[in-house]
């Protein structure tokens, strides 16, 4: 077999007669590990990092091919050492990037990645075979690791659904009789808004008990109807009362005409809305006001959240999305959760084929959070 012009040195070290000094000199000069075999699998020439990588010099017998003692597929089936990469190379097979196991002579095992290439002498004919080698182990080691706590993870949330279910039956039975029994109206309606939110809370579980829906807005899952404006802001509400009420807050709801139509998910929208209305009664001082407006135009519902809280720092508006961010304690000093809200809000806009956007002129200047959304019908 003859050499082609991709697996041969420079046309004036072809012709000379010291073209495996050559390619000696070239793979000393190689940053990665690399070596070269003769057609009978011996390794006859490395570099510094191919030895560190066996961890001593390769030996003739077992080394054949590989400086190897041994390699394995990614399965942990053998590899025969005259199937493997540099010696399909070196009988002129054009060889892809291969990853195996390989245990070195020192006795530790390496994922590498091998790249193998045929190699020509002086006059064009095979001698042997060029190989480089990319240490993925580390790579591969991180890479498990993030599956077992990817595992872990869904483990503990199915516990944790488990666990929170158990409790909403009775919580929605007695709140169901509180509402139907009760003569006083402000306790049927407490009751409705307990029973309402149970069962909210109920759907929210059976996502924790699905997987993680934080991976993007393609896991967020979403049950579209016919709503109003008014029922995806009055349930906003009933999400962050509790906070609301207990901090002495006011809470101004402005919108044109509550009965516009949408198609949406109004529990997946007022999830996100009352999410960032948490956020704002967490992040104010006690008895301020906040604000939530709402208007639509050319089928699109614009939702704006006001507060006069913390704020934000500019430089850090574009974390606020991320997972687990808490940028700053509330003026109570106490935590306002794992800081996903802002999180979920996000992938809930975007299955809706939406977006928000948060906006803060620095600390002490509050924050203002829009929802622009394409679920209005049009009239």
């Amino acid at each position: 077999m003859s050499r082609d012009n991709n697996s041969a040195l420079p046309s004036h070290l072809l012709h000379s007669n010291q073209w495996s000094q050559a390619w000696d000199w070239a793979i000393a000069q190689m940053p990665c590990p690399a070596f070269r075999c003769d057609s009978h699998g011996v390794v006859v020439s490395y570099n510094a990092a191919a030895q560190r990588l066996w961890g001593g010099r390769p030996n003739s017998h077992t080394g054949r091919w590989s400086g190897f003692v041994a390699l394995w597929l990614p399965d942990e089936s053998p590899v025969d050492a005259a199937l493997s990469p540099p010696a399909l190379a070196a009988v002129g097979k054009e060889v892809p990037p291969t990853e195996l196991l390989a245990e070195a002579v020192d006795g530790q095992s390496r994922r590498l990645v091998f790249h193998a290439r045929p190699l020509f002498d002086g006059a064009g004919c095979l001698a042997g075979s060029l190989c480089a080698l990319t240490d993925i182990s580390e790579r591969r080691r991180l890479e498990d690791q993030a599956k077992a706590t990817d595992k872990d993870r869904s483990l503990f949330l199915s516990m944790l659904g488990h666990e929170l279910r158990n409790p909403l039956v009775p919580i929605m039975s007695a709140a169901t009789a509180m509402r139907v029994l009760s003569v006083d109206a402000s306790i049927a309606r407490m009751a409705h808004v307990v029973e309402r939110q149970a069962k909210q809370l109920s759907r929210f579980i059976d996502d924790l008990l699905q997987a993680a829906r934080l991976d993007g807005p393609e896991a967020m899952p979403i049950a579209t109807r016919d709503s109003d404006v008014g029922e995806v802001l009055d349930r906003a509400v009933d999400f962050a009362f509790t906070s609301i009420t207990a901090r002495a807050q006011f809470l101004r709801v402005e919108t044109a005409d509550r009965s516009i139509r949408l198609h949406c998910d109004p529990d997946r929208i007022a999830q996100a809305l009352g999410n960032v209305l948490l956020n704002a009664s967490h992040y104010s001082a006690e008895g301020a006001d906040i604000a939530m407006r709402a208007f639509v135009e050319r089928g699109l519902l614009e939702v704006s959240i006001l507060d006069n809280g913390i704020g934000i720092e500019p430089n850090r508006l574009g974390e606020v999305f991320e997972p687990f961010k808490s940028f700053a304690e509330s003026p109570d000093r106490t935590k306002p959760g794992a800081g996903l809200g802002l999180t979920i809000a996000k992938n809930i806009a975007e299955a809706h084929g939406g977006c928000v956007d948060v906006r803060s002129r620095g600390p002490g200047s509050g924050a203002t959070v829009t929802f622009a959304l394409p679920i209005a019908k049009a009239i």
